[in-house]
């Protein structure tokens, strides 16, 4: 995905709800399918989401650790 794409998806948005809903979801979408690629891995997922406790509507979504090592 290009770089001027992600910055559209991430600028000054006046689109409706549903609509940065679904723009949030190919987002994730394309990104979990380029790791996979790169990883080369299609048994466990790149993103785990959980929904937040407090907020049930809103969802965390961060990298499977079992895949991704932080290089110091």
């Amino acid at each position: 995905m290009p770089f001027a794409d992600v910055i559209d998806i991430f600028k000054k948005q006046t689109d409706s709800y549903e609509t940065l809903r679904k723009k949030r979801k190919n987002l994730v979408s394309s990104l979990s399918n380029k790791f996979n690629t790169l990883l080369k891995t299609n048994k466990e997922p790149v993103f785990i989401y959980k929904t937040d406790p407090e907020d049930k509507r809103a969802k965390r979504i961060r990298l499977n650790k079992h895949l991704v090592k932080i290089i110091k």
